[in-house]
């Protein structure tokens, strides 16, 4: 229809398009034949087709599906991701006993490293899971698995010996990872809310081995902590596993110290042994695990604040974490021995209602008194009472002072009862027998001696005048509990105008009694009190505003004390022997620490009156 002059137009248009094209094509490589064709790459599957291709593989045709599978493994990332996307869409078709092994390679793409692909995986992951809840499990698997930080591609290749019992190097995830990778177990726990069990498994099996690297734990941990702040149900029983797994650390720490401490290269041995690790690469694995804890209980105290705290956090889910807390302690904490670190969780947690602080002194009172538990479990909890109540600062001191005149109470009722069994016969003095109630009767002295200043107040007569006598009979009996309890605290008791110890001390310095108890044990109390200052560098920069360090009044009408400075010295080292590792100044601390036990003649200028500071 057009006139002469539009269709030239036209037609000249029309001729520059087709020179184009005719050079694009002189230019582009030839296909000579249909075989040379199929070498090309396959256009990518579209929505409709894939579905197709499942509902094929269904039926039991499997040749388009297989086909599909190796499109996929050989696909460039973006080519990955399109394909992804794309069965998103269908993922309604995808089912457990036909597909499993497209899922799996899904989930074996290298989609950490792309961010597109990432994208489209955890969609795919997100929707698959939605349609058919069997592939729970392995999705859940690998979104748990990319809270590790890979392992440097250097340190995976290396097979020296040297580089074997080296520490991993982890590799810095990518920014966009974790909250994509959040948002997507948020969809799936969304879509299959029954899903928290298997994802506190997949936690708990992926959990770092303690060898692998401060970055590892740290980055393990923080994406652990923010699953748990929306997976609220975890909680139960996330903090037991999360609080044993940071006891062995603690452990493997307390023996890395008591080994460089008490190793003695002139010692003579059955074997003969190659030692090929060095004391200083000893001290330096220690350093990294103190690094490790510490980071780790910052991490946790930081999440507990959260949770706990006024401005925002739940009072409903602060109890959760509480009671979580509190099971993992009578489960865990209380049976390890000499965990130094670990127990400092309770500490700041309690420090954020006072009825969390309430409940705990409750459970260590039910605990000690209750002749069901083992009899080191009782002797724990008089030593987690006692140094709770003279280290916590937020503890009210009516509160404390009730605490103590319980612990008292049971002691004193203790004694009375093995008075009248023992009807005027000399008592056993063995700890094996009456470890609880020496235990007591020196939790009862040191928290004494930490309240030495509010004692002295008119506000506190009442509550020393009633604790005189009863606490004056128990050290006055049979049992003679003064010569059990550390020098250090009697030392600091006697200086307190109390009760009348000195007749009692002069007595015990010609009072023998057995080295070994009726079990074949040392006849000797333990030396432990669980909230002694805490040296991890970082975490005890949380603690501390909450907490109370000893402090001597100097007096000038106290009274001197009976107990002789060479067992005071002993008594001294044993308890600065007993705190806390810093990774800070190690191996000074060390050398001193060596030193002190292989000759211990002067007061260490780090303690004050007879206490840890």
């Amino acid at each position: 229809a057009s006139e002469p002059a539009a269709a030239a137009q036209t037609l000249l248009a029309l001729a520059q398009v087709a020179s184009v094209l005719h050079a694009a094509w002189r230019s582009a490589p030839r296909c000579a034949s249909p075989t040379s064709l199929s070498m090309t790459a396959p256009a990518l599957p579209t929505a409709p087709r894939l579905a197709a291709i499942l509902s094929a593989k269904v039926q039991g045709d499997g040749t388009e599906y297989a086909a599909l599978l190796r499109q996929l493994s050989a696909s460039e990332p973006a080519a990955a991701a399109q394909t992804l996307l794309a069965l998103a869409q269908v993922a309604s078709c995808v089912k457990l006993r036909s597909h499993a092994n497209l899922v799996e390679l899904a989930l074996r793409q290298r989609w950490r490293e792309d961010q597109a692909l990432g994208d489209a995986t955890l969609s795919f992951v997100q929707e698959v899971v939605s349609a058919s809840p069997g592939f729970l499990r392995p999705c859940l698997d690998a979104l748990v698995c990319a809270f590790l930080p890979e392992e440097t591609r250097e340190r995976k290749s290396s097979r020296s010996p040297a580089a074997s019992s080296s520490p991993s190097v982890s590799a810095t995830p990518a920014a966009w990872l974790a909250p994509r990778l959040h948002t997507a177990l948020r969809g799936i726990l969304k879509a299959c809310p029954l899903g928290t069990s298997q994802l506190f498994q997949c936690l708990k099996e992926h959990f770092p081995h303690r060898r692998r690297d401060l970055n590892c734990h740290r980055e393990y941990l923080t994406q652990t902590l923010e699953a748990a702040s929306y997976a609220t149900e975890l909680l139960p029983r996330l903090m037991p596993m999360l609080v044993e797994r940071l006891v062995e650390l603690d452990v493997e720490l307390t023996l890395q110290q008591r080994e460089l401490e008490e190793g003695d290269p002139d010692d003579d041995e059955i074997f003969e042994v190659d030692y090929t690790v060095t004391d200083t690469e000893e001290a330096e694995a220690m350093r990294r695990n103190a690094n490790k804890l510490d980071a780790m209980l910052v991490l946790m105290f930081d999440f507990i604040e959260r949770a706990c705290s006024p401005d925002g956090g739940n009072a409903e889910r602060a109890q959760q974490l509480f009671d979580s807390l509190l099971a993992a302690f009578e489960n865990s904490l209380l049976h390890t021995y000499k965990c130094k670190c670990t127990q400092f969780l309770l500490f700041y947690c309690c420090s954020f209602k006072p009825a969390f602080a309430t409940t705990f002194v409750h459970v260590l009172l039910t605990q000690l008194r209750s002749e069901q538990l083992h009899t080191e479990a009782r002797i724990a909890s008089a030593g987690y009472l006692a140094s709770f109540v003279a280290r916590a600062r937020y503890l009210p001191l009516e509160s404390a002072l009730d605490a103590v005149g319980q612990l008292l109470a049971w002691a004193s009722n203790y004694h009375l009862v093995q008075s009248a069994r023992q009807a005027g016969q000399p008592a056993a003095l063995d700890v094996q027998l009456h470890g609880v109630f020496y235990s007591a009767v020196q939790g009862v002295l040191y928290a004494l001696c930490f309240k030495q200043v509010q004692l002295s107040t008119a506000e506190c007569a009442p509550f020393c005048a009633a604790l005189k006598p009863k606490l004056q009979a128990v050290l006055d009996g049979g049992l003679n509990p003064l010569k059990f309890c550390q020098d250090t605290v009697v030392a600091e008791f006697e200086k307190l105008p109390l009760c009348e110890c000195a007749h009692i001390i002069a007595a015990n310095e010609r009072t023998a009694v057995g080295s070994h108890n009726v079990g074949g044990g040392v006849n000797r109390l333990d030396d432990f009190f669980p909230f002694d200052p805490l040296l991890l560098r970082y975490a005890q920069e949380r603690v501390h505003p909450l907490y109370k360090t000893w402090e001597a009044l100097p007096d000038p009408n106290e009274r001197a004390s009976n107990v002789s400075s060479e067992a005071v010295s002993e008594s001294l080292g044993n308890s600065f022997q007993a705190m806390s590792v810093t990774p800070d100044d190690l191996d000074t601390l060390m050398r001193q620490r060596l030193k002190e036990q292989a000759h211990i003649v002067h007061v260490p200028t780090t303690m004050t009156g007879g206490f840890p500071r």
